[in-house]
């Protein structure tokens, strides 16, 4: 299964849309389930069911393999976290704040990850808060980044749901680490 956000993939009016990889190419895959839950902070969407022919992995592009999920704790502030996105492609942040709420107009988005340093601008939502491992080609799924957050922090922080709260509302898991030998 794939993950994004439901702005990006989903459509409440209209929740089964096509996705296309690169945008504008062909279909590879349809939106199955997306939510958009402000009071816990989950804007997202879930795809599956690649059409015949279509490869796919659990790497993100130009980073690594999703080896697993991690729920962040207070003891994770200020560690570094990953993404790759399709504006402004692979960037690194900081974890400013756990339990952050967000205005977007009339829409109160609660319970979201601030991310400060250079880490996305806009045409980035849906991609992976990833942390690092010991292993530099394998990461952990923190987040899935909402929107690039206010200018107050930086004009290229971000605002992520908790991937345990994605995982909950669209009934998914990621693969467990492997276990070594």
């Amino acid at each position: 299964m794939g993950v994004s956000c439901n702005h990006v993939l989903g459509d409440v009016i209209a929740p089964k849309r096509w996705v296309q990889q690169p945008y504008g190419s062909e279909n590879v895959s349809e939106v199955n389930y997306s939510v958009f839950d402000a009071p816990n902070g989950v804007d997202a969407a879930g795809f599956s069911g690649l059409v015949a022919g279509e490869a796919y992995s659990n790497d993100v592009l130009n980073l690594g393999a999703v080896a697993g999920s991690y729920i962040l704790q207070l003891s994770d502030l200020n560690k570094t976290v990953v993404k790759s996105g399709a504006t402004s492609l692979v960037t690194s942040g900081s974890i400013w704040a756990l339990n952050v709420t967000a205005f977007d107009g009339n829409v109160v988005m609660k319970n979201l990850i601030l991310i400060t340093g250079a880490f996305c601008d806009h045409g980035d939502s849906g991609s992976l808060v990833l942390l690092p491992t010991a292993d530099p080609t394998a990461f952990l799924a923190v987040g899935l980044l909402q929107a690039k957050s206010p200018d107050a922090l930086g004009p290229q922080s971000g605002a992520a749901a908790h991937i345990g709260s994605v995982m909950s509302a669209l009934n998914i898991v990621f693969p467990a680490p492997p276990v070594s030998q």
